[in-house]
């Protein structure tokens, strides 16, 4: 395990010397820990289940520089609770299948004010208080089958399946990637797959109609050229096209 303790402290002296738009102090902690076990239950097959817990807490308080007005508390604790299984198995030299599962807890309390400011564009910004206490699970499940029919190609296909019960959504993410031996040091691969993470909390709990947004999703395609220089050396030069969706922007 590791964990952290963090503070930040500014006079309003300070800030004004230092043109600071604003003063206060910021502490926190963070911890994490976890356990892992593999079980080699085959000579051609072994899992690992892991079970972790990460945690922070957040303490800060602003005021303006200037007036001297409060600007904005956080008092907020957010910690996830983490278990996930993952299985290999190898029943023939050209195939290799993986399969796995995981769950997460997500527990957060918000306590947060921001007063009403004026930004740098001279619009003013309403005020905000995120008072509330969430509890959401996450279920996730994941398999990918690899071949290889030639000792110079292998191709890999898979994916992944989550749900969240904070958007109450589902998402399948196909997955698929080759790598072809162009001779004894040199490969030749490619891949290409959907990946989509959740809305954090802190965001779902600013507006009730943050719980519609989709989530985000990126579309990855990438071609790398490997060659191995050394024992010990791999040169590797990759080329990647990223497509994006549906990320949240504050306009």
């Amino acid at each position: 395990g590791i964990a952290g303790v963090d503070r930040i402290a500014m006079e309003r002296e300070a800030a004004r010397e230092d043109g600071e738009a604003a003063y206060g102090t910021a502490n926190s902690r963070e911890g994490a820990g976890g356990l892992n076990w593999q079980w080699l239950w085959s000579g051609r097959g072994f899992s690992d289940t892991s079970v972790s817990f990460n945690g922070q807490r957040f303490r800060q308080r602003y005021s303006e520089t200037r007036t001297a007005d409060e600007l904005a508390i956080n008092a907020s604790d957010e910690a996830s609770w983490n278990i996930r299984h993952v299985s290999r198995y190898r029943p023939v030299p050209w195939l290799h299948a993986e399969i796995g599962a995981d769950a997460k807890r997500l527990t957060v309390r918000y306590d947060n004010s921001f007063s009403e400011y004026t930004d740098s564009l001279g619009q003013v910004i309403p005020p905000l208080e995120v008072k509330a206490r969430h509890n959401a699970w996450k279920l996730g499940g994941s398999g990918s089958i690899a071949l290889t029919p030639f000792p110079w190609l292998t191709a890999t296909l898979g994916g992944r399946v989550d749900h969240s019960s904070a958007s109450e959504r589902t998402t399948v993410d196909p997955r698929a990637s080759a790598a072809l031996r162009l001779g004894a040091r040199t490969t030749l691969s490619a891949s290409a797959g959907r990946f989509h993470q959740t809305l954090p909390l802190v965001l779902l709990e600013q507006h009730e109609a943050n719980a519609q947004l989709a989530d985000p999703e990126a579309v990855h395609y990438v071609a790398g050229l490997s060659q191995l220089l050394g024992g010990h050396t791999r040169l590797t030069i990759e080329a990647y096209e990223k497509h994006y969706r549906n990320f949240p922007i504050d306009p």
